[in-house]
């Protein structure tokens, strides 16, 4: 990959992935207590509750990019404040945005 801009987003995004491993770590010893436990039933509530489960929000999308664009991309998402994946979302919506415009005029 070209340019350091790239690397560094690699690198953050390298080091984001490890905090949410680290984050979510379950020693050995939790995991045992929780299979000894598991068929208890004083571990469990009696009564149900209502859960909401979220439906995915969107699609993961896969393409190619020059390294060039991959560095211009990375160093506007950052100059803005925001992820790269924010930044290409909010491209692609202004560029249908305009598409749509241009098409019922």
């Amino acid at each position: 990959m070209e340019g350091s801009d790239g690397m560094a987003f690699f690198a953050r995004r390298d080091r984001m992935a490890q905090q949410d491993r680290r984050e979510f770590r379950v020693t050995d010893e939790e995991i045992a207590e929780l299979q000894k436990h598991r068929d208890d039933p004083d571990e469990w509530e009696d009564e149900p509750i209502e859960m909401v489960v979220n439906k995915p929000v969107g699609n993961l999308v896969s393409f190619n990019l020059p390294s060039s664009e991959l560095d211009r991309a990375i160093a506007a998402a950052d100059e803005l404040g925001i992820s790269l994946s924010e930044f290409i979302r909010g491209a692609l919506a202004q560029r249908l945005d305009k598409s749509t415009a241009m098409t019922t005029v």
